[in-house]
């Protein structure tokens, strides 16, 4: 779940725990940091591989630390045999 602070986590995470309520993982935008290395170059041109699942998404301008973060390194492709080759 994205949430705008870390603060806001916080408080939700104990709210969860208190209540036994389940589990959540949050993406605070104003903490979270995405990776700096960027695998994609590694397969682009393989057979099978379209690109970059980021630039296939659209969303929010604010969001963007948090899609980052989620799809950095993650490559669509055609079939499920590309995948795993």
């Amino acid at each position: 779940m994205i949430v705008e602070e870390a603060d806001a986590a916080k408080s939700a995470i104990a709210f969860l725990k208190q209540h036994r309520a389940g589990r959540v993982t949050f993406l605070p935008l104003d903490t979270i940091r995405p990776s700096q290395r960027d695998d994609c170059d590694v397969v682009k041109g393989l057979p099978g591989v379209i690109g970059r699942a980021i630039d296939y998404v659209s969303f929010e301008p604010r969001l963007s630390r948090a899609i980052e973060y989620l799809l950095f390194n993650t490559v669509v492709v055609k079939t499920l045999d590309d995948a795993i080759r």
